[in-house]
């Protein structure tokens, strides 16, 4: 008989140590994370858990729900404690992520962690992303290091805007020279981190956008307006070619600098006729807005 008493207070008082009712999921202590990265995952609980419980923490999808939650770290206990937890690096970038803790016996499914966390793609773009130093024809685009991975390998990817004629190249530093743009086209462009063997895909940045300049009579760094004239020496008729956009003035000389001839230059090229210019040697200038931008000599015969 009393063994039997013994038995049942036994069983009553480990049954009453059982009653594991509640988890409480703690604040993390930090709003942001990164996909792949580590951090610790702390909870209360009421009541006691059986002793081959298993503590499992569980992250949300992007919007919050545990529908299809991820188990991200475990630890066997019967009460409250601390999981050490890590996110996989594949994980997709939301803002709308939350955490919680369940038990496996009893099955019990905790509180979550009571406000959103951000998570960022292991593989993000960089960010402050910029085009400066804008010329006709070169533009200088600058990045700062992404969020979650300071790498070493960029690519920059550019093309008229509207269109997809991409043309791609690569970066070891936080900036790409673009060479070879034509005046007075938009272009828009977008960064991306290269990582080597990430198994993910690294997504390109938001587009960007920038328009190179008309050539306004003046030149840019590095570059020539040049212009050429055809049959020269010429007896009735010569054509004039330009390198340069936009329209500009020809303006024919004598050698005692005496204008002779004002000509409007469009689409880079200009037909001119002798008329009743007598033969000998004249000097030309092509200005654009007032501003000289090539000068050179022609024979008439």
């Amino acid at each position: 008989m009393k063994t039997s008493l013994l038995i049942a207070f036994i069983l009553f008082s480990y049954r009453s140590q059982a009653q594991l009712t509640a988890i409480h999921t703690s604040p993390l202590g930090f709003s942001s994370v990164c996909a792949g990265e580590s951090f610790d995952v702390s909870f209360t609980t009421t009541g006691t858990a059986n002793p081959n419980n298993i503590f499992t923490a569980q992250i949300s999808g992007k919007n919050g729900s545990f529908s299809n939650a991820q188990e991200i770290g475990s630890m066997t206990g019967q009460t409250g404690g601390t999981i050490s937890c890590g996110t996989s690096s594949l994980m997709t970038q939301g803002t709308g992520y939350r955490v919680r803790v369940v038990s496996s016996d009893p099955v019990v499914i905790g509180s979550n962690n009571g406000s959103n966390i951000t998570l960022n793609a292991y593989c993000s773009p960089p960010s402050n992303i910029t085009a400066g130093n804008i010329t006709s024809t070169s533009a200088l685009i600058s990045w700062s290091i992404p969020v979650c991975y300071n790498s070493d390998n960029y690519k920059v990817r550019y093309y008229p805007s509207g269109t997809a004629n991409y043309t791609t190249v690569g970066s070891s530093t936080l900036s790409k020279q673009l060479n070879g743009l034509t005046p007075g086209i938009a272009y828009s462009y977008e960064v991306k981190t290269k990582i080597t063997n990430y198994p993910g895909t690294c997504k390109w940045s938001a587009t960007q956008a920038f328009t190179t300049p008309m050539r306004l009579g003046y030149l840019d760094q590095g570059e020539t307006i040049i212009t050429s004239i055809f049959p020269n020496p010429f007896t009735q008729s010569a054509t004039i070619i330009i390198n340069g956009q936009g329209n500009f003035d020809f303006i024919l000389c004598d050698v005692l600098g005496k204008e002779v001839m004002k000509r409007e230059i469009q689409n880079s090229k200009l037909e001119i006729e002798r008329g009743s210019l007598s033969p000998g040697i004249y000097f030309y200038h092509v200005e654009q807005k007032g501003i000289m931008v090539g000068d050179g000599k022609v024979v008439l015969e």
